[in-house]
């Protein structure tokens, strides 16, 4: 466990206190920006707030797909506390010369991070244990370690 995963469980009650008490000196006790906020949230739940949305999405799908990529690959290593390495998908890629670890036929574009000893049976988030994978064939295999 880390420092700073350290302090945050000795000081989560307070920082939990302290940002309950923001909140309702910010929000509930002022009604201007209660209103603003109610405003804000009407706008964004408009079409003309989705429709900006979906222009922002279509705009930065790829740039988003690899951030909740990254972001749901490393979720359960956290909550296992496992060793989390960053592991950029592209030095992955090139690593494994774009074959599938699996099948061992060739990836495309829309490839998947597996995890040789997966992460449910106490492997770690690094380059030794991450391999280039077919979507399919990442689902097919699971939680198990196969040779």
């Amino acid at each position: 466990m880390t420092p700073q995963q350290r302090w945050k469980l000795k000081n989560r009650e307070r920082y939990l206190a302290q940002a309950r008490e923001y909140m309702n000196t910010r929000y509930r006790d002022n009604p201007e920006v209660r209103a603003r906020k109610h405003e804000y949230d009407a706008r964004r739940a408009s079409e003309e707030g989705r429709a900006k949305k979906r222009l922002y999405y279509a705009a930065n799908r790829e740039r988003l797909c690899a951030k909740y990529r990254d972001w749901n690959a490393n979720r359960r290593a956290r909550r296992v506390n496992q060793f989390i390495e960053p592991v950029d998908r592209l030095v992955l890629f090139e690593r494994d010369a774009g074959l599938c670890g699996i099948c061992k036929e060739p990836v495309g574009p829309d490839f998947q991070v597996d995890h040789v000893v997966p992460l449910a049976k106490g492997g770690e988030h690094s380059y030794a244990n991450t391999q280039v994978a077919h979507p399919v064939c990442n689902n097919r295999k699971g939680a198990r370690i196969i040779n």
